[in-house]
């Protein structure tokens, strides 16, 4: 399946962006893999409150969607410019079926960015055991023309804020070491580095290994 995934979005990106920068991007993802293939994971304490530093701009708005409500096909439509049809449905399907979550930041006629929400579990064995008052975030993503804008803290406060107020006490998320932007924005947000690891799964067993929190490679 992962194998088809990453053929299935390979092809999608080389009709829309052409066979030179397909080959940068294969070219940029294999250097991550072999080199920066470790995560930071960050937790964030949601009993401290806080969640006030980053307001929802005028004329915006939290959406969140579940499986009860479904995912907006404009929202899908976005969502899914570097993937198949077949592979988008799957992607999005599975995650809702699970319990997770869409939340997106965006106005009456944009979607600007989003992040999913887990309670309680992971999709894929974590780190460590996550337990009933945990909250993973994950797959956040700002569409190009709202980058820099710092959007994507807006929606994290809200979205901290929705679980705080529900009585959730952590909330946790990781990112690749080489995501500079990623670990320069979760701390505004409140998220303490708790480490860096790198994790395997053989054959339904977890592997992780740690290493010293300073230790984080420079792309």
């Amino acid at each position: 399946m992962a194998i088809r995934a990453f053929y299935l979005r390979t092809a999608k990106y080389l009709r829309r962006h052409g066979l030179k920068d397909t080959v940068k991007r294969l070219r940029r993802e294999a250097r991550n893999q072999l080199r920066y293939n470790r995560d930071v994971l960050f937790c964030r304490d949601l009993l401290q409150g806080g969640f006030e530093g980053h307001p929802v701009p005028e004329g915006c708005r939290v959406e969140r969607y579940d499986k009860g409500t479904g995912v907006p096909a404009r929202l899908l439509k976005r969502i899914g410019e570097d993937y198949s049809e077949e592979l988008l449905q799957a992607y999005v399907q599975n995650r809702l079926d699970m319990g997770a979550s869409l939340w997106c930041l965006g106005n009456e006629t944009e979607d600007m960015t989003y992040t999913w929400a887990l309670t309680g579990r992971t999709m894929k064995p974590y780190y460590f055991p996550l337990v009933e008052g945990d909250l993973h975030l994950f797959d956040g993503f700002t569409f190009p023309p709202f980058r820099g804008r710092g959007l994507n803290a807006v929606l994290l406060d809200q979205v901290l804020k929705h679980y705080g107020d529900r009585g959730f006490v952590r909330a946790y998320l990781e990112t690749h070491e080489w995501n500079s932007s990623v670990l320069k924005l979760v701390p505004k947000n409140g998220f303490v580095r708790i480490g860096l690891a790198r994790k395997k799964i053989r054959r339904g067993r977890v592997g992780v290994t740690w290493w010293l929190d300073g230790d984080v490679r420079k792309p």
